[in-house]
């Protein structure tokens, strides 16, 4: 199957928006208020997976405006039908080389109480896609979360300014009030920040 990585907009998200509730638990999710608003502010970027024949096999949202020159990919999927088939490798694959310029892209590892088995799961997946575990633990809306970082052109060791970079990230396209209540950045050590 040949794939292919497409931009889209906003008007694709009445198609993505099901699919990102069917794959991820609801508080892992930004509200859609803050999510259209971003797309079409071309705050994010929203892809979609298409086969040979224009089919949608899958979708990912990014935020990639950070002062800090790090990419946050907040969500990523396929079809459930096409799992385990290397299309989620793929997809990965392609969004790494659009930003190839960027210094890394990141990912949030939430933890789901009673969901162990997924979080294992996805932590293998881009463990394989060659994404590290970056010293910094947070709470976003109320869930514990794991930051991982795949070097694009600069370094996946960001410890450091990792904090930084979240809130900057976020407090973009939320409120700042928001960012404050409902984002709590701390170390490994679990202090919050």
């Amino acid at each position: 199957m040949r794939l292919k990585l497409l931009q889209s907009d906003v008007s694709a998200l009445s198609r993505v928006w099901p699919k990102m509730r069917r794959d991820f638990h609801g508080s892992e999710l930004i509200p859609k208020i803050y999510l259209r608003r971003a797309l079409r502010k071309d705050a994010y970027d929203l892809f979609l997976l298409t086969d040979e024949s224009g089919a949608e096999r899958g979708y990912a949202v990014v935020n990639p405006r950070s002062l800090y020159g790090y990419v946050l990919l907040l969500y990523i999927g396929v079809e459930p039908e096409l799992r385990d088939r290397g299309l989620g490798g793929e997809l990965l694959r392609l969004l790494t080389g659009r930003y190839r310029e960027k210094q890394g892209m990141l990912v949030e590892l939430t933890h789901v109480p009673g969901d162990e088995a997924d979080l294992d799961r996805r932590r293998k997946f881009y463990y394989r896609a060659g994404f590290v575990d970056v010293p910094c633990v947070y709470n976003l809306f109320g869930l514990d979360c794991g930051l991982m970082c795949r070097g694009l052109s600069g370094t996946a060791d960001i410890g450091e300014v990792a904090p930084f970079v979240i809130r900057d990230l976020y407090g973009r396209n939320m409120p700042e009030a928001m960012v404050e209540r409902f984002i709590k950045i701390g170390k490994l050590r679990g202090e919050i920040l």
